[in-house]
Formats: structure tokens, C-alpha cells, sequence
């Protein structure tokens, strides 16, 4: 989550290499009856970081007060270290991205553990995973809108139940994971032919506003109520998953397809690896689908079903926005359009299940942008 930490990295271990002074003392969460990380210390370390990561958000839209409160889940000396631990939560330690937070206005948010699982268990402590659920009321959007992101926090636990590591998986940290690149249908096999005209031939588009139809180098492909039901598919589904087709652990090309699917664009049903075919249902999908560099080849070069924009601020409700991480030859991501506020689009996307986020908070990403009119 860009906009609250920057860093994937938010808590230090206590152990650091050659440091010049004494390291910052790693958060003690709820401690466990026994020298085991059971159920119970899960749960409780999911509800302290639930109400950390509420502390930041407050710290970073400037709220007067906070939306929610420590709860009687706690222990009674965490109430007190809990203040001691605002130090870690300031925007220079975080990372927060100043420059961008007044861009939108956030009246009020609510952070949420949906779910945990342990990862693994080893001598330096076990994994585990909090799936958190940011939703904001900005006043942008109506009050039947939100701003809402999944991001999975991957936490470090010693037996004594003490944090010694946190990870935000948020867009950041996804763009600098080596293995963030385009995804074929079998998820890990890349298929690229250096004959076919791709994207390496494309230089991307600026971040910077152009006038109405400058760069832009075709009209729309879709009438005004087939892209209107791109963006209702988009909006319903965007932060779960359609049963009636195949989820994937990196989801977010699989999930544009189903939307463009809704809003008209037809099956062409072939070989599965072809760049010309594109289809997809509950049991299988061509790469196309659910890759985000063969669904580039199929959508420009084969369909033409999509046209280059010149820049991310002429993307309108219902057109595809996709990046390539730095120094990835393919697509690492796919996002659709879901609305345009003052002129800013807000992009709804899968993997991390994201709903209207404007691309003010996530624009100083590390990445060359591909803005497409469907």
C-alpha cells in the first residue's frame, strides 16, 4: 500500500549488521500462555497489527481522531507500550509519499485482518500472513464508493510471540519481486516469440496530463454501454472471485478478461498458447487471458481490439491500464479504469484485490506504463 508505506520493509529486525547505534527494538505483541505460536497469539498479534496499521493510517491523512480504538482483546501492558511504538509510525520512517497524500481526500478509514495463515516454521521464527483490508471514504467518490485494498502483511514471529520482521506486499514491493513478471495461464511458463511485434517496441506512455486525443492513435472499440459493463463486472468483482471462472494466485490479467468478457469482447477459441486466441471459463484459460504480456500481443497486435494512449490521464471508465516492472522485457500487471475524478483515473485490479484506487498513489511506482483504449 503505496500510499501509507512506501518501504516493504516496516519493522527492522533487532539484529543489525554493523550498526552505528542501538537498532529500534522490534514491536512486542501479545504474549502467548506458552513458549508455542498458537492459535490464540495469532489471532491476538493479527488484532495488534490491525490496530498499528490503523495508528498509521490516521498519521498519514491527518484524521483529528482515530476511527477505532485499542480493544479489551489486548493485554493491559500493551495499552501503554502501544504509545511508545508512535515513533516507528512517523512519515519519514515509513516512507510515507508525502507529495501525492493530498491529492485525494480521505474523510475517514478502516483498517480490517480478514484472514491469517502461518507460512512456515522455522529455528529464526514462524511466517505468518495477515490479509488486510484498507478500505477509505474519500470524498471523491459517492458515499456507495470506496477506496479498497487487500494487501498481505508477512509477519516474523519468535516463539515469546515478539514481531521481528513485518512485510508489506503491497504494489511496491510487488514491482521489485523478481518474480512479479507477466503470467501465462500455467502461471510460470513465459512464452515470448522475438518475431512477433510486442511490447518491447512500444515505449509506454507519460504520467503526465495531455490535452483530450493527443498521443492517442485510434477511437474506442467499445460503445459507451458495453464499457459501462466492463466497469460494472469490475466494480462487483474486484475485491472476491467470480465462481464461474478459474482463480488464479496472480489474478489480475484472468480478472481484466472477465471484465472485458462482460462488456462484449468475444471468445476466439484455438491454442491455448497462441497470441490470436483468447478465451477463458471456470476450468481453463488461453495464456492470453491470464497473461499480462500475451493479453498485450492479443489485444494490440492480434485483435487490435485495443489502441495505444499517449498518456495514463486519457484513460476513461472501462480501458486497460498495464505496466512493466523495471527491467522486465514483459508485462508484470493489468488493471482496468473504474472511474475518472478531476481527471485522475482510479483503477480497479486482482492479486491484491483493489478497488478505485487513484493512480495519483501509485504513479511514482518504478515502471513503464501502458494505457490502452479498449
Amino acid at each position: 500500500m503505496a500510499a501509507v508505506a512506501s518501504s516493504a520493509l516496516l519493522v527492522s529486525s533487532l539484529h543489525v549488521a554493523n550498526a552505528a547505534s542501538a537498532p529500534e527494538p522490534a514491536i512486542e505483541a501479545p504474549q502467548g500462555k506458552s513458549n508455542s505460536l498458537d492459535v490464540g497469539t495469532v489471532k491476538d498479534i493479527g488484532g495488534f497489527l490491525e490496530d498499528q496499521l490503523q495508528a498509521v493510517e490516521d498519521v498519514t491523512w491527518e484524521e483529528k481522531a482515530t476511527t477505532k480504538k485499542f480493544s479489551d482483546r489486548h493485554f493491559p501492558e500493551l495499552m501503554s507500550r502501544s504509545a511508545k511504538q508512535l515513533n516507528l509510525m512517523s512519515a519519514k520512517n515509513l516512507g510515507v509519499q508525502q507529495e501525492t497524500i493530498d491529492v485525494v481526500n480521505v474523510n475517514s478509514s478502516e483498517v480490517v485482518v480478514e484472514n491469517s495463515e502461518v507460512l512456515s516454521e522455522t529455528n529464526e521464527g514462524t511466517k505468518v500472513e495477515y490479509l488486510v483490508r484498507f478500505t477509505r471514504d474519500i470524498a471523491e467518490l459517492s458515499d456507495a464508493e470506496d477506496w479498497s485494498e487487500l494487501i498481505p502483511y508477512e509477519l516474523t514471529i519468535d516463539a515469546t510471540g515478539t514481531i521481528r520482521d513485518i512485510v508489506a506486499k503491497d504494489d511496491e514491493y510487488l514491482t521489485t519481486e523478481a518474480t512479479m513478471q507477466s503470467l501465462t495461464s500455467e502461471e510460470e511458463e513465459i512464452e515470448v516469440d522475438p518475431t512477433v511485434p510486442g511490447s518491447e517496441n512500444d515505449s509506454g506512455t507519460s504520467v503526465s496530463p495531455l490535452p483530450p486525443n493527443v498521443g492517442e492513435m485510434a477511437v474506442a472499440k467499445l460503445s459507451a454501454s458495453n464499457k459501462k459493463k466492463v466497469v460494472n463486472y469490475a466494480t462487483k468483482w474486484a475485491k472476491s472471485y467470480n465462481p464461474a471462472y478459474r482463480k488464479y494466485g496472480n489474478d489480475c490479467t484472468n480478472f481484466v478478461s472477465q471484465a472485458l468478457y462482460a462488456g462484449g469482447w468475444k471468445h476466439v477459441n484455438g491454442y491455448y498458447k497462441s497470441d490470436a486466441k483468447w478465451y477463458g471459463n471456470s476450468s481453463f484459460t488461453s495464456w492470453t487471458w491470464s497473461g499480462a504480456e500475451n493479453f498485450y500481443r492479443f489485444a494490440r497486435n492480434e485483435s487490435k481490439r485495443a489502441s495505444r494512449l499517449g498518456s495514463v490521464y486519457s484513460l476513461v471508465p472501462g480501458d486497460v491500464l498495464q505496466y512493466k516492472s523495471a527491467g522486465q522485457k514483459n508485462m508484470s500487471h493489468t488493471m482496468v479504469t473504474t472511474k475518472k475524478i478531476n481527471g485522475v483515473p482510479y483503477l480497479s485490479y486482482h492479486t491484491n484485490n483493489t478497488l478505485n484506487k487513484p493512480f495519483t498513489q501509485m504513479k511514482s511506482l518504478k515502471v513503464t506504463w501502458f494505457a490502452h483504449r479498449i
